[in-house]
């Protein structure tokens, strides 16, 4: 079954005694099903062999896998964190300007 971590807000998930707690940055074992109703605040966990990781990791891994300098590797590396850092700031952006 697929991992996923669970993102920003605490969860109740189940059915009766099946029913649990899903807290931020703990990492969970679901169904396909089960994630496709909890929504967008979970994300798949890769594997270390990156399989049931989104695609652009996927990609990332076999760039890296490609690489024939450190400096390559190196620009995946910070280009990736970039990006994180870009998204995780846009998220906050927009939350700030609801609030």
């Amino acid at each position: 079954m697929p991992k996923y971590r669970v993102l920003d807000m605490h969860i109740r998930h189940g059915v009766g005694k099946e029913v649990r707690e899903l807290t931020p940055g703990s990492i969970v074992e679901l169904t396909a099903e089960e994630a496709a109703r909890i929504g967008k605040t979970i994300e798949p966990v890769p594997s270390e062999e990156g399989e049931g990781a989104p695609a652009t990791v996927q990609e990332t891994i076999k760039k890296i896998a490609a690489a024939e300098t450190v400096d390559a590797v190196k620009a995946l590396i910070v280009g990736n964190i970039v990006k994180k850092i870009q998204t995780a700031a846009e998220k906050r952006i927009a939350e700030l300007e609801k609030a």
